[in-house]
């Protein structure tokens, strides 16, 4: 693979260019809910933390593995009756996102999100656990590509500026991690409260949870 990325590598064109810019603004985004023909919910908690060079990056992967198998599947699926539920954090773009779906509830799935996030900024999970998250990272960091996507896969690591050592390094965090390197960046770069969420939901279940309080309210 190394090898193949270096012919190609090779054979792109070595032209400056200039990113593209504009000059507009965006407008805020308030959290909020659409009503759709469900009697359940589709539900999401997003928020931007940091991205894939900053050095707590594979702290916040593993702490998305240990939110999901510890808490939020147990609150949300075992106790809520949701069909699903979890965590997730993409480093290449920063993005960290709760979600849960076919979920009979949404305040108090959204009470169970930022609970997540407290549960992992207090060390409540032991070795094995974190062990298992480990594997769980390892195994989606080291998954085969397939022979058809490499040369688009070596391409956008390129362009992000991802070289090999960035990424062996990236692995060996992953593997090197303490409870106190976890904690302290969940601690430090995951603030449920100043996300932005959304969901999707039937009336009668939104005019039943519209009587009560909303969790993450500013």
């Amino acid at each position: 693979f190394v090898k193949i990325e270096q012919d190609l590598l090779k054979r792109l064109p070595n032209r400056p260019y200039t990113p593209w810019c504009a000059d507009y603004t965006l407008e805020p985004i308030e959290s909020h809910t659409h009503t759709i023909a469900s009697p359940v919910a589709f539900t999401s908690l997003g928020m931007r933390t940091i991205s894939y060079k900053d050095p707590a990056s594979p702290y916040l992967l593993l702490a998305a593995e240990l939110m999901e198998n510890l808490f939020l599947h147990r609150e949300i699926r075992e106790k809520g009756g949701a069909y699903g539920s979890g965590a997730t954090y993409t480093p290449s773009s920063g993005n960290f996102h709760f979600y849960s779906y076919r979920d009979p509830h949404l305040a108090r799935t959204l009470q169970a999100f930022p609970k997540a996030a407290d549960k992992i900024a207090h060390k409540k999970f032991n070795d094995r656990e974190l062990e298992e998250a480990k594997l769980g990272v390892i195994q989606a960091l080291d998954a085969p590509i397939l022979p058809g996507n490499r040369a688009m896969i070596a391409y956008a690591w390129m362009r992000a500026g991802r070289t090999l050592a960035m990424r062996e390094e990236f692995r060996q965090q992953v593997l090197g991690a303490t409870k106190e390197l976890i904690a302290q960046a969940v601690a430090t770069h995951l603030h449920p409260q100043s996300g932005i969420w959304v969901s999707f939901l039937g009336q009668e279940l939104l005019n039943k949870e519209a009587k009560l309080k909303n969790p993450l309210e500013k």
